[in-house]
């Protein structure tokens, strides 16, 4: 802290932390059993549908279905059954965990309880950390892996048990195999810490850089065990997928958009120019820690501009793929706003930035999107395009243009009372770009449910649909030829959108359309988009709001 840890602070700063995990295990957790599977979620489902115990482990994907991931996954559908909320179960504990710990972490590099409780509020309420741990991707459970990997060896260079080495092994290796460009945070922590052993003054002895070598050993060897076997069985598809795209301005500038919560330009810019100079409050303090920090947040951005890969131009990627830079970023602008406001109020500094946290916080979770859209977004909270620029959180752009506008009914679904007409949507199709129910959700104030027609009017392979059997218990989807449960979802309307499947012209629409007359009589309304059927027809219509 900047003043002594009298335990008034102490317990100020415990309640602000506490407070800011309640939050952050609301904003990671309401709604989550409803939220539909969607978009990379399902390359772990497609995979261990599809393949055995042996062949998860030994490859990466081309759609990089993240080994542990999926493994997990199976195990669970193997016994206690797949469903919405446990898909997300350890993003939601590993998102939530992080912000105590990030908050503690900041309190002992800074000693500043305001600058550490503000922190955890920017945490807790960041709409890109908010999303990565309600959705079922690696992205949260590295983050804390990596974070608590890079603290470790950081505590290790001036404490070096067995006991921090193991931790730093076992977590970069487990982070490496969830995700393999997460193992980069290890290699450059370890690097650094053996650079400044090298650097040590001769009479010390034995030399530290033999400690170092063997913990860099020991790291690169827990590494190579688990991912020997994929590397060996499938490393094309990991190569692969390096080159293709390189980031470019736009990719720069939407990334920082993003880490500050989708703030206005000029508040983003500001933000940032506060953080440049809270690394400079935070060089003068301790510039080693600094420095460390500096390049756990510079290399790998800089290590990705040069060699690309796929999809990388657009900021969203190319911040995921370096996550642990944003609470980095947040972490520095925390102390540079806690500097500047010291420096302002002098004498009343202590008081002062007390009430500068409380304010800041608060303005930036009433600024950024991630309280309403948990709120307000139901079932596609993690479709992306309310994450692409959080600038335009709510689909400004899509409205301005008449192609993406909906059917028809949507429109006579919007006036129609709030909940009073729920729907059944087909076909759903898993890639996000090619679902367009989430954009015209925003028409109508209706619950949904999604149906499923693969074994309807298709075939070929199963894609964007689970198995039809108990492994697969997902409440947000319903089988189309199964009338019973169709039923059972209390829905009034079947809309059949009759353009595109999965991003393709809906060449079997048609087919489709017949094979549900057969279960659900004449649709009420067809034209060339949509087909709706009345599934309660002899029920008075809703009532209009």
């Amino acid at each position: 802290m900047a003043g002594s840890p009298v335990p008034e602070v102490r317990r100020s700063f415990v309640i602000a932390v506490a407070v800011a995990t309640v939050l952050a295990v609301w904003l990671r957790s309401y709604g989550i059993t409803s939220q539909v599977v969607i978009d990379d979620e399902w390359h772990a489902i497609h995979k261990l549908a599809s393949s055995s115990y042996g062949g998860i482990f030994t490859s990466f994907g081309w759609a990089d279905h993240s080994i542990p991931l999926t493994l997990l996954y199976k195990a669970m559908a193997d016994t206690v059954g797949l469903a919405e909320g446990r898909l997300r179960a350890l993003q939601i504990v590993c998102g939530f965990a992080f912000v105590p710990f990030a908050a503690w972490l900041a309190w002992r590099a800074t000693r500043d309880a305001p600058c550490a409780a503000l922190f955890a509020f920017l945490v807790a309420g960041a709409p890109f950390l908010v999303m990565w741990s309600r959705f079922a991707r690696p992205y949260a459970i590295t983050l804390l892996l990596t974070v608590v990997c890079i603290a470790a060896l950081w505590r290790w260079r001036t404490r070096r048990t067995a006991k921090l080495a193991a931790c730093i092994a076992l977590t970069a290796a487990l982070s490496a195999w969830l995700h393999p460009i997460s193992g980069v945070y290890a290699a450059l922590g370890c690097l650094f810490v053996f650079i400044e052993d090298a650097c040590a003054p001769d009479i010390i002895r034995p030399r530290p850089t033999w400690r170092s070598l063997q913990l860099g050993a020991a790291v690169a060897g827990a590494m190579v065990l688990l991912l020997a076997e994929p590397l060996y069985h499938d490393r094309s598809n990991l190569t692969g997928k390096a080159g293709g795209d390189q980031p470019d301005f736009g990719s720069f500038e939407r990334a920082l958009a993003i880490i500050w919560g989708g703030l206005p330009t000029p508040a983003v810019v500001l933000a940032t120019m506060i953080a440049a100079w809270g690394a400079v409050a935070m060089f003068r303090r301790d510039p080693r820690l600094t420095a460390y920090l500096a390049v756990l947040g510079l290399v790998p951005g800089a290590m990705l501009t040069l060699t690309g890969a796929m999809w990388l131009r657009e900021g969203q990627n190319f911040l995921r793929y370096q996550l642990p830079l944003l609470p980095l970023v947040l972490f520095f602008g925390s102390v540079g706003v806690m500097s500047l406001v010291r420096l302002a109020a002098r004498d009343k500094g202590e008081v002062a930035a007390w009430i500068a946290a409380a304010i800041l916080s608060t303005a930036y979770l009433v600024a950024t999107p991630a309280i309403a859209q948990v709120a307000m977004l139901g079932i596609w909270y993690g479709h992306l395009d309310y994450h692409w620029d959080y600038r335009n959180r709510w689909n400004e752009g899509k409205r301005r243009d008449p192609g993406y506008d909906p059917p028809d009914f949507y429109r006579k679904l919007a006036r129609m009372a709030p909940g009073s007409a729920p729907i059944i949507e087909a076909p759903f199709s898993h890639e996000a770009p090619s679902n367009p129910f989430a954009f015209w959700a925003t028409f109508h104030r209706q619950p949904e449910t999604l149906g499923m027609i693969h074994d309807l009017c298709l075939e070929g392979e199963r894609v964007g649909e689970p198995a039809r059997d108990r492994r697969f218990r997902f409440r947000d989807f319903v089988f189309l030829d199964d009338v019973p449960a169709v039923r059972k979802t209390g829905a009034r309307y079947l809309i059949v959108a009759r353009e595109f499947l999965h991003g393709r012209p809906f060449r079997e629409s048609q087919r489709c359309i017949e094979e549900l007359v057969t279960l659900y009589g004449a649709p009420m309304e067809v034209d060339a988009r949509a087909a709706v059927f009345d599934l309660r027809p002899t029920e008075p219509p809703p009532k209009p709001q």
